[in-house]
C-alpha cells in the first residue's frame, strides 16, 4: 500500500498529504531531511496580518493615524488540516493532523503610510481515533515568526480607492518535523488593493511566498506558492456596533498552478466582528475547504482580537496660579445686578429652529446615511426652515456650518467625515436660495465633543451639525446686493436667490435752520 499526497478536487475540506519518504530535488533551494515522516512542512493556512481594517486571512490596503499601535491574536479550531490518502485508489486513510488548536499574536505600527507588522504563531496538535500516528506530531509547536511592510502607493481621501504593496520576511524559528516551521527563510511579496463605499469595504491580497522546494515520490511537491485572498465586510447601523464579514482564501504551488491536487488548496470563511469601543474590534468566524489542498479543513471555528494604541496627545500646557492680593477694605464692592439671556433655546411646540445671539439652533439634529454624507429626507425639513431664516434675516453676514464627529474611527476618516456632511448642508442651504456670501463651512471632526463617554448616548450627541453666525450688519447702510442668481459650482445648475427685504434707513435729523450762536447763546455776527 502507498500513500497519495494529491487527492480529487470532488472531495472537501480535507487537507492531502505526501508521505512515507522524500525523493532529494536538484532545486538549488531544495533540502534534505530525515528519512521518514513527520516532515517540516508548514500547513497553516490563515495567517493574519494586524494592519488597519484588516481580515483574518486577508491584508487591507489601509492605515490609520500616524504611530498608531495595534495589539492582535487570533485563536483557531482546526479539524484534519492534513490528511493521508491511498495512493492507488484515492482512499482516505486517516488524519496526520487531526486536530489543531492554532494561536497567532501579533503587532502592527503605523508610520504614515508605511505599517509594520509581526506575527509570531503557535499550535497544539492532538490525534484522535484513526489518526496516522506514525505520522502525526502531536503536543505544543512554535512556529515560524514573520515580519512585514506595507506601502500604500495609492490613496484617496476617505479611503474610497487604495492600492498598496506589501513584503515579508518569515524565519526559520518553528519546530521541524512537526508540520509547523521549515528549515529555510521564506520572502512573501504581495499586491494589495482596497475599496471603501461607506459602510462596506472590498479587499484583494495577491502575491507569492517562496519556499524550498520538497519532493516526494507520493505525487506531492512542496514549493513556491501563488497566494489570492478576497474578503468584504458590510458595518451595520452605528447602533448595533456589528459588522459581518466573508473572506475567500487560495494558494497553489507554482509547478502544480490550478491542476488541482494536494498543491491547490481553497477555503472559504465568515463570520461577525464586534466593536465594543472605538478602539477595539472582536471577531467570531467559521470556515470549511472547498477543495482537498493541503491546510484547508473539514470544519474550522476562530475569534480574535484587535487593539488601537494611538500616539499619546500632548499634555496641556501647564499655568501656575498666582495668590490674589490681600484686599485692603473688607467692604464687599457693590455689585450690578446683571439679567442674564437664556444661553440655550426653548423651543415652542411646532417651532424647529431658532436664532438665539450668533447661533441658530435646530430642535432636531440632521441625520445622515451611516458613514456617508447623504442627508437622510427626513432632515430637509429642518434645512429648509435654516435657509428660509438666513432668507429673511438681512442682518446675518456669514453663517458658518461646522460638522462634528464623534470619537469612533480614526481622527482623519472622522474629520473628513464631518467636513463632507458640513458641505453637503452648505450645497443643499445654495440650492434653497441662499447666497453663496453668506455662508460657509468647516469640519471639525471628534475634536470638540460636548459629552465625553464611549457608550451610544454619547457617541450620538457628539455626531452633529452647528449653525454659527460669525458676523453681523449693524446697519442698512453696510447690507449688500446679492445677485439674483448664481451657479451651483458642484453641477453647474443655476438657481435662483433670496433677496432678504431691507429694513428702512433711519432718518438723519438735520440742524435747526437760524442764526450761529456764541458760547453765551447770542447771535454771530458773520460779518466780523
Amino acid at each position: 500500500m502507498t500513500t497519495r499526497g494529491r487527492a480529487n478536487l470532488g472531495r472537501y475540506g480535507q487537507g492531502a498529504l505526501v508521505a512515507l519518504s522524500l525523493a532529494v530535488s536538484g532545486d538549488a533551494l531544495a533540502q534534505q531531511f530525515a528519512e521518514g515522516p513527520p516532515y517540516s512542512i508548514d500547513i497553516e493556512f490563515v495567517r493574519p496580518q494586524f494592519g488597519s481594517s484588516s481580515f483574518a486571512g486577508v491584508d487591507a490596503a489601509m492605515a490609520n493615524r500616524n504611530l498608531t499601535w495595534r495589539l492582535g491574536a487570533l485563536w483557531q479550531y482546526e479539524q484534519n488540516p492534513l490528511t493521508l490518502y491511498e495512493g492507488l485508489t484515492n482512499q482516505e486513510l486517516g488524519p496526520v493532523v487531526a486536530n489543531r488548536w492554532q494561536q497567532t499574536y501579533g503587532a502592527s505600527l503605523d508610520v504614515q503610510r508605511v505599517t509594520f507588522g509581526l506575527a509570531i504563531p503557535m499550535s497544539y496538535d492532538w490525534d484522535s481515533d484513526g489518526t496516522q500516528v506514525a505520522f502525526s506530531a502531536p503536543g505544543y509547536k512554535l512556529g515560524d515568526i514573520g515580519g512585514t511592510v506595507r506601502v500604500l502607493v495609492i490613496r484617496t481621501p476617505n479611503d474610497v480607492f487604495n492600492v498598496g504593496g506589501r513584503v515579508g520576511l518569515t524565519l526559520p524559528t518553528g519546530a521541524q518535523n512537526a508540520y509547523s516551521g521549515e528549515g529555510a527563510i521564506r520572502f512573501t511579496g504581495a499586491a494589495l488593493v482596497a475599496l471603501n463605499l461607506g459602510p462596506l469595504t472590498v479587499a484583494s491580497d495577491f502575491g507569492l511566498m517562496s519556499r524550498a522546494t520538497r519532493e516526494t515520490r507520493e505525487d506531492f511537491v512542496a514549493a513556491s506558492e501563488v497566494q489570492w485572498g478576497n474578503a468584504l465586510r458590510l458595518k451595520l447601523p452605528d447602533a448595533t456596533r456589528v459588522g459581518v464579514n466573508a473572506q475567500l482564501l487560495s494558494r497553489s504551488v507554482l509547478e502544480q498552478f490550478l491542476q488541482g491536487g494536494a498543491e491547490n488548496s481553497l477555503e472559504a470563511l465568515g463570520g461577525l466582528e464586534v466593536y465594543p469601543s472605538r478602539r477595539t474590534t472582536v471577531s467570531l468566524g467559521a470556515g470549511r475547504g472547498l477543495t482537498s489542498g493541503y491546510g484547508t479543513t473539514d470544519f474550522r471555528i476562530f475569534t480574535g482580537v484587535m487593539v488601537e494604541v494611538p500616539p499619546r496627545e500632548p499634555l496641556p500646557p501647564t499655568y501656575v496660579l498666582e495668590e490674589p492680593p490681600t484686599p485692603i477694605a473688607e467692604i464687599p464692592p457693590e455689585v450690578d445686578v446683571i439679567i442674564e439671556e437664556p444661553t440655550e433655546p426653548v423651543f415652542e411646540e411646532g417651532e424647529i429652529i431658532q436664532k438665539l445671539k450668533d447661533r441658530i439652533y435646530i430642535r432636531d439634529m440632521v441625520e445622515f446615511v451611516v458613514d456617508t454624507n447623504t442627508i437622510m429626507d427626513k432632515s430637509l425639513p429642518t434645512l429648509q426652515a435654516v435657509a428660509d431664516l438666513v432668507n429673511a434675516d438681512p442682518y446675518i453676514a456669514n453663517l458658518v456650518i461646522e460638522g462634528h464627529a464623534s470619537q469612533e474611527g480614526s481622527y482623519e476618516h472622522n474629520y473628513k467625515l464631518a467636513e463632507s456632511r458640513a458641505r453637503a448642508i452648505w450645497e443643499k442651504l445654495m440650492e434653497y436660495g441662499v447666497a453663496e456670501d453668506r455662508i460657509a463651512y468647516r469640519g471639525l471632526g471628534e475634536v470638540k465633543p460636548i459629552q465625553e463617554g464611549e457608550d451610544e448616548e454619547a457617541l450620538q450627541k457628539n455626531r452633529r451639525v452647528e449653525f454659527h453666525i460669525t458676523r453681523q450688519f449693524d446697519s442698512p447702510d453696510q447690507m449688500p446686493d446679492y445677485p439674483d442668481f448664481q451657479t451651483l459650482p458642484w453641477n453647474g445648475t443655476i438657481v435662483k436667490v433670496v433677496q432678504p427685504e431691507k429694513p428702512e434707513a433711519e432718518p438723519v435729523e438735520e440742524p435747526p435752520k437760524g442764526p450761529k450762536l456764541d458760547e453765551f447763546g447770542l447771535p454771530i455776527d458773520e460779518e466780523e
